[in-house]
């Protein structure tokens, strides 16, 4: 069974629309809702979400943030009007913390203009915290942004996989351009640039060569076993190793 938990930090013109997703499954699951006000009571919420989660153990945590964001971060709207940017880096580790606690994935969404960005969530060499990330490749419309999360969440309550659920949306609601990965894809997601950088050999002796130059400027000489150590690291081999070892730790 899946617990709802609605925050939202918006405009005070466009204060309904959380609470409007969070009005229409409220009496379908267990739901709450919260009105994010600053940095402090975001960081609150989510400690908060922890407890209940540890004490709820039988149910999976669906966390839903509302509000306007970009590839660094979200936007928070302290007292309705003062903006305030928070890193995804510094909301990551209270998502882990949540992992860490109850041993089950959230799945997290984030309805905001590019709120598929929330990948950014997950941090290399860190065990991934999440089951699903939700979000939208541009910029969402209001009505998507409420109609369109209210529409995912009644299939997941109906009974519907997140599968059966994001085809039926992304089908449904076109313009929203609505994106689900689970936590293989985010890993794929994830390793796709190294791959991409390490397909190019002029890339990788680049990147050694760099490595070696700094050694000698920090140090004034490079020994045998530090070329070597380079040499493999930054090799086909090398890279293939490095994606092996962090999947494992991703996936764990």
């Amino acid at each position: 069974m899946y617990k709802f938990y609605i925050l939202q930090s918006l405009k005070p013109e466009e204060s309904y629309l959380g609470k409007q997703v969070f009005n229409n499954i409220k009496d379908l699951a267990p739901s709450y809702f919260c009105e994010i006000q600053n940095e402090k009571n975001l960081f609150d919420t989510l400690e908060l979400i922890r407890q209940d989660l540890m004490i709820n153990l039988s149910k999976q945590g669906i966390i839903h943030i509302h509000c306007h964001g970009n590839e660094n971060g979200i936007v928070l709207y302290e007292n309705s009007s003062i903006q305030k940017l928070i890193n995804w880096s510094d909301i990551r580790p209270y998502f882990r913390n949540i992992y860490i606690s109850t041993s089950k994935r959230t799945i997290i969404s984030v309805c905001s203009c590019e709120g598929f960005n929330a990948g950014r969530l997950v941090a290399h060499f860190e065990p991934c915290p999440f089951d699903y990330v939700t979000g939208s490749m541009k910029e969402v419309g209001f009505e998507d942004s409420v109609n369109g999360y209210t529409y995912f969440y009644k299939s997941l309550i109906s009974g519907k996989t997140v599968r059966e659920g994001t085809i039926e949306t992304t089908a449904k609601f076109i313009d929203m351009d609505f994106v689900c990965l689970n936590s293989i894809q985010l890993f794929k997601a994830a390793c796709e640039e190294l791959m991409k950088f390490s397909s190019f050999p002029g890339n990788l002796k680049q990147k050694r060569e760099v490595m070696k130059q700094k050694i000698i400027n920090d140090f004034g000489y490079i020994n045998e076993k530090q070329k070597n150590i380079i040499d493999q690291g930054y090799s086909e081999e090398g890279v293939k190793t490095y994606i092996e070892r962090y999947k494992e730790i991703f996936l764990s």
